[in-house]
């Protein structure tokens, strides 16, 4: 662009425009000053993303003008294609909302929360706190600030699960025959010594007496999962017994990686790896979720999805599929078929006690709409030599509705002031995205609550064009109570595509409509 002033000369160059600002910012990612992608969906996806531009071809004379020939293209332009994703746009600012309110009521350092289909694997939002807009990149501060903010902690941040693991020692004690939902065991008044350790285990709530595997969750027993450990095992841990425990768990996921598509997961891992060199007083640790494991939110998520589509692991899913760019068809990415972990009948008896473990008195996830279930999680973080009692990492993994699950869930709170338990910091988001998003799908709530008005649900409203639709259902149900909210993503209406968040708005200044393959299809 040449402009009236001598020697000033405007030169047009292509730059990503990101309309939904912070909306799921650390999943798309951000590119550099050429339109590469550095992290995220941006990174991940470059090659299906980035445009191919033509070659021009001239004679360039000593001062340093270029003569262009009637035959100086070489090649035909091509602009990217388009990366459909699974998240689904209203999902993932509900998933937000819910999750920023809490963190900045709390003060919390860092919030993660992942809402996952549990049968096809897919991911439908993945939220971080602190927010992230890629067009401000740069600008939060200093260089680890920027990255804190632009970091997707849902796949890089690992940590002990603490009592979200409990659900996992059960399955793998009924699946492996060792006990049945029957089996009791004694959980000694909430105080056991074990050989080999100088502390007790010890019950946040102490039960006196016998209990069986249901309440062993209900009441959160440190004791009662570490005897089912002990049965798996045997009272003489071998080899080829501390091997099962441990298979069951790698069956669910955890102590790899779980596979997302999306750059910079970092794998879980037991310590030490090898199941052998486990000691006694480590497996115990083990079964309430700390010691020897860590693991990372969305390896949690995808072990709860076991839980909730009949005990199959499914790798996490957050491409759907990608619209060629030269005939404009979507292409879907294929679901893995996935492994199974345990029977279809212990996974819907575990699901069952977490309804349990929700319905208790003070569970702070339980919804007045639908039947839910869940565990909650505190772990404390380790500093320097000590873990400490003034940093914690406080979770709630679950799945809703418990007959036909639809959706499950995981909230993380990390270092929040004022409160030390999961079921009062995590338990709360966990209950408002799930009644949220379900009202949102139009499921039908399994009760209604008595003399209670139901609103009208709160639809988000914008002046851009929304990049998602869902179709309306034939049958729509009456949605749980909405929050009053600022101003929020637009309303999805069924004439806007496939129902799932576009990765990105087109760029001006691609150039070309045409794809150099002969039949048009992406290059996978």
């Amino acid at each position: 662009y040449r402009l009236s002033v001598p020697g000033l000369v405007l030169t047009g160059f292509p730059d990503r425009t990101y309309l939904k600002r912070q909306l799921a910012g650390q999943v798309l990612g951000f590119v550099d000053g050429e339109n590469r992608g550095q992290c995220g969906i941006e990174m991940a996806e470059n090659k299906q993303l980035i445009a191919k531009p033509i070659r021009i071809q001239a004679r360039r004379y000593g001062d340093s003008r270029s003569i262009l020939e009637s035959d100086y293209t070489r090649g035909v332009p091509m602009r990217g294609a388009d990366v459909v994703l699974t998240l689904d746009e209203t999902i993932q600012w509900y998933t937000e909302r819910a999750l920023f309110d809490q963190c900045r009521e709390l003060q919390a350092k860092t919030g993660i929360a992942i809402v996952m289909e549990p049968f096809k694997g897919d991911i439908l939002a993945m939220a971080n706190y602190p927010p992230f807009e890629a067009s401000k990149k740069g600008l939060y501060g200093t260089l680890q600030q920027n990255e804190h903010h632009s970091k997707n902690h849902a796949i890089t941040d690992l940590f002990e699960p603490g009592s979200t693991l409990k659900p996992f020692i059960v399955a793998a004690g009924l699946d492996s025959g060792v006990i049945t939902e029957e089996s009791t065991f004694n959980l000694e008044n909430g105080v056991r010594y074990i050989p080999g350790r100088s502390k007790p285990i010890k019950d946040v709530h102490p039960v006196k007496g016998m209990a069986n595997v249901s309440e062993i969750l209900v009441h959160s027993s440190n004791i009662g999962v570490g005897k089912i450990a002990e049965v798996i095992i045997g009272p003489r841990p071998t080899m080829p017994d501390r091997k099962i425990l441990y298979d069951y768990l790698r069956g669910f996921g955890f102590g790899g990686r779980t596979g997302i598509i999306l750059p910079g997961e970092t794998p879980m891992y037991f310590r030490p790896a090898n199941p052998a060199d486990w000691k006694y007083t480590e497996i115990m640790t083990l079964a309430f979720g700390t010691g020897p494991i860590m693991v990372s939110p969305i390896g949690l998520a995808q072990a709860y999805c076991c839980l909730a589509n009949g005990g199959i692991r499914k790798q996490p899913r957050i491409v759907d599929g990608y619209i060629g760019n030269r005939d404009g068809k979507f292409y879907s990415d294929p679901v893995a078929s996935g492994e199974r972990v345990v029977s279809q009948e212990v996974a819907d008896s575990v699901r069952h006690m977490l309804r349990d473990v929700v319905e208790s008195e003070n569970s702070q996830a339980k919804s007045e709409w639908y039947d839910v279930g869940g565990k909650t999680g505190t772990a404390l973080k380790w500093k320097v030599d000590h873990y400490s009692k003034d940093h914690r990492l406080l979770s709630f993994a679950g799945v809703a509705p418990i007959d036909e699950p639809k959706l499950v869930a995981v909230v993380m709170i990390d270092e929040p002031t004022g409160v030390k338990y999961g079921n009062q910091a995590a338990a709360p988001v966990f209950r408002r995205i799930v009644e949220d998003t379900l009202a949102y799908l139009h499921v039908r709530p399994d009760r209604v609550p008595e003399q209670t008005p139901t609103p009208a649900l709160t639809l988000p409203v914008e002046e851009e064009e929304p990049m998602m639709a869902r179709a309306e259902p034939e049958d729509p149900v009456l949605p749980p109570h909405q929050e009053e909210s600022t101003a929020i993503p637009p309303a999805p209406t069924a004439s806007e595509g496939r129902g799932l968040l576009s990765l990105l708005d087109r760029v001006a200044q691609r150039l070309g409509d045409e794809d150099e393959s002969p039949d048009g299809r992406l290059d996978r």
